[in-house]
């Protein structure tokens, strides 16, 4: 029999496919594709169906709970506090236990870092501290040194940094253009970068206002004009020479233990620069690589070569 569309009644017999059509659809009511034609076989074709439901839904409904993704980054941090909390407790019931649920937190947090590219200083200042109680002090200076970059107005971060610099065992007095370099980037430490940031911005379209005022013939635009141009020149400079003094290109961290230093990229070619190897966790500024060797200056000034993986890039 042929389909009808009808609505309003309903068919006495089996029950009716309602097939949407788009314009009853864009008319805002629903229609039916009414057919009459009767197949017998559809109970049983139902209940076969139905058993098989019945069969396969044990097996499937694990299967469906498998397949949710357990890698989100609010698991994952989850994760790695539940990893972090559990090993802190064993390290204060005993000190120096706890050290591998350390590392997998750290290693969470490195997966929220780089594969989540979270990039805050709250995962890197986390990942310090897993990595710091684990033992690993080069990379857990790493860490820190990305968290401060981030924001150097944390004094927490600031503490646990210097904290993990105490675990170096080298005293190396720093040469006095590094001295100069730290006085110069002291205002990290007090003034968050946003702020500087928004004052200057601020204060340049000022001085554009004062100076488009001064085109139209007001004389006491132009000392406005020169005041916001200084401050706008005082807000920047700041972050003008954080830029030039504080690149992470050329800086890393001795994360290796017992590597030996040498007077020249060729391993068997130059003799050890230093009688004993470097401890992890001395920070490192390059100065050229050739292959898999890197050429560095110590914070003293003496330089030598390292094998590229012996160090971790900021």
């Amino acid at each position: 029999m042929n389909s009808t569309s009808h609505p309003a009644t309903k068919s006495p017999g089996p029950a009716a496919h309602c097939v949407p059509t788009r314009a009853t659809e864009s008319a805002g009511a629903a229609a039916c594709s009414v057919r009459t034609t009767h197949d017998p076989r559809g109970p049983i074709h139902a209940a076969v169906l139905m058993l098989l439901l019945c069969i396969l839904l044990p097996t499937l409904a694990p299967a469906a709970a498998s397949a949710q993704p357990n890698n989100t980054p609010n698991s994952l941090y989850n994760a790695a506090s539940d990893r972090f909390h559990a090993a802190l407790h064993a390290h204060d019931a005993s000190p120096g236990s706890g050290a591998a649920d350390f590392l997998a937190a750290a290693s969470l947090y490195n997966t929220l870092i780089t594969e989540h590219h979270l990039d805050n200083h709250t995962l890197h200042a986390n990942r310090g501290s897993a990595l710091l109680l684990a033992g690993d002090t080069g990379r857990a200076i790493a860490a820190f040194r990305r968290a401060q970059r981030l924001d150097p107005t944390d004094p927490a971060i600031r503490d646990a940094l210097a904290a993990a610099r105490a675990r170096v065992p080298i005293a190396l007095t720093p040469q006095p253009a590094d001295r100069l370099r730290d006085l110069a980037l002291a205002w990290r430490g007090y003034l968050p970068r946003p702020w500087l940031l928004a004052a200057a911005v601020l204060c340049y379209a000022a001085t554009w206002l004062a100076a488009s005022a001064r085109l139209l013939g007001h004389r006491r635009a132009t000392p406005l004009a020169l005041t916001t141009a200084s401050l706008a020149a005082l807000a920047a400079a700041p972050l003008a020479i954080e830029s030039a003094l504080d690149s992470p290109l050329d800086q890393c961290v001795l994360i290796a233990a017992g590597v030996p230093a040498l007077n020249g990229p060729p391993p068997g070619a130059y003799s050890p620069t230093f009688t004993n190897p470097l401890p992890p966790g001395l920070e490192l500024r390059i100065l050229e690589q050739r292959d898999a060797w890197l050429h560095v200056q110590l914070p003293d000034a003496r330089d030598t070569w390292l094998p590229a993986d012996a160090v971790e890039r900021l």
